[in-house]
């Protein structure tokens, strides 16, 4: 019902030269996971402030597909969940990241505040960092390290927020 989901989204939006492309089209989302984002996507329309039709105008698409996604009648694209979250004003990326990756919960408390935005700079900054910083070793990384990396970036705004209060 959806679109390629987490493994392509991953890989375009880091930066990646290539996409294993068998391997994003067996990438199916849960119909719960669907569920969810569809709910993510219509908080964010409702909780911006404007209006269904202009979301649809700055999106560019017909307000009635707008309407049909957001009420599930109709399959979404990776981009059309993207033109949809920069309608209404959220960093697009990180918003469609989050609502995949992230429970329903945390991803709707962090549309209020700056945290999404930070996520989107977070996001778009990482792959830069790591060529700097890697040169030509970025093999060398382990996944598992992915876990202990977030702890310490988690560790380091804690640090930020506490110097700044």
């Amino acid at each position: 019902m959806f679109f390629l989901f987490s493994y392509s989204l991953m890989v375009c939006l880091a930066g990646a030269n290539s996409i294993d492309w068998d391997k994003a089209m067996d990438a199916r989302p849960t119909p719960e996971k669907v569920t969810s984002l569809l709910r993510v996507l219509s908080h964010a329309v409702t909780a911006c402030g404007l209006s269904r039709r202009e979301i649809a105008r700055r999106a560019g698409m017909n307000n009635d597909t707008l309407h049909r996604v957001l009420a599930g009648g109709r399959a979404i694209t990776v981009a059309e969940a993207l033109q949809i979250l920069e309608g209404t004003g959220l960093s697009a990326e990180a918003g469609l990241l989050l609502a995949l990756f992230a429970s329903e919960d945390v991803t709707l408390a962090w549309m209020e505040g700056g945290t999404l935005g930070y996520l989107g700079e977070l996001f778009r900054s990482v792959p830069g960092a790591f060529v700097l910083q890697l040169g030509d070793r970025p093999a060398e990384i382990k996944p598992r390290w992915g876990v202990g990396s977030a702890a310490l970036v988690a560790r380091s705004v804690s640090d930020q927020i506490n110097d700044l209060a």
